[in-house]
């Protein structure tokens, strides 16, 4: 089984290039392999598997398997590092300054790669509007106390909250990004968040800066989470904390974000995306 290990900013994947290669897209028990391929110690390593696949009608579509074998929804640096792979193999093609679309958790999302001297410098993403609601996110009411716009408070805990199509839940505390090592992961298991939830502290350093750390739903802490930082602009955009385009600084580098404020805006996250290697797995190895 072919593979390429592709990463933005610390978070990294295994990436299976099923445009090249269809039969990988109907390999039996992918969630399986994902937690095989995923193993920092015994397998490639990665923070989830991701499958780029094109139907018969040309749409490209991009699906992602968390470490722990679980859905991931969306997953924004995987879907730009996804369009370096694209566009270095040819599959697809874009005009200067223009956009390719790629579905993903049910979503159509234009990415725009930008080059500077002919090579490929970043990718940007438009990852559609956040949503608020509770049945949005979604947060069950029983269990959480909503404090007013995205505000919540679960176990005496107030945790800002957003779906960029998968849910996550912002610590804007003093002392979060020390504390999510250890509340991460009970965070996310919270009878709150029946589909479970990403976990993310972040700090204001200025209008236009932000510190995150995420602890991502069913991988665990990593260096970045994509739709994290998404989901983080668009609270703190929403709680009046900054404005205008913020560089993001995660613990594996920084990130450019985006959000308008206003309803029907998408969130924009742009970034390096860089193939490591590429690889092939045996599937014998995994009896």
């Amino acid at each position: 089984m072919r593979f390429t290990k592709v990463e933005s900013v610390g978070n990294d994947y295994v990436l299976l290039d099923a445009i090249a290669e269809p039969l990988l897209a109907s390999i039996d028990d992918l969630a399986q392999h994902a937690q095989v391929l995923s193993h920092r110690r015994t397998g490639v390593g990665a923070d989830g598997l991701l499958i780029l696949t094109r139907d018969d009608e040309g749409v490209i579509e991009l699906r992602v398997i968390n470490a722990d074998g679980s859905d991931g929804g969306v997953c924004a640096n995987g879907l730009r590092c996804a369009v370096r792979v694209l566009l270095e193999r040819g599959h697809a093609s874009v005009k200067p300054r223009g956009t390719l679309r790629v579905r993903m958790g049910g979503r159509d999302l234009d990415a725009t790669p930008d080059y500077e001297g002919g090579a490929l410098r970043s990718v940007s993403v438009d990852m559609g509007p956040p949503a608020f609601g509770a049945g949005e996110i979604p947060i069950d009411v029983e269990h959480a106390q909503h404090l007013g716009g995205v505000l919540w408070r679960v176990d005496g805990r107030e945790l800002a909250c957003a779906s960029m199509g998968n849910p996550h839940a912002v610590l804007f505390a003093d002392g979060a990004l020390d504390e999510l090592p250890s509340s991460g992961r009970a965070i996310e298991h919270h009878q709150a968040f029946p589909e479970r939830t990403n976990v993310h502290a972040a700090r204001v350093i200025a209008p236009d800066r932000l510190r995150v750390s995420s602890w991502e739903r069913g991988s665990g802490m990593t260096h970045a989470c994509g739709t994290g930082v998404c989901a983080v602009t668009a609270c703190a955009v929403r709680l009046g904390l900054v404005e205008g385009v913020l560089r993001v600084e995660v613990p594996g580098g920084a990130l450019t974000c985006s959000w308008s404020g206003d309803d029907g805006d998408g969130v924009i996250l742009e970034g390096p995306a860089r193939v490591v290697y590429e690889g092939e797995w045996s599937l014998r190895d995994e009896a």
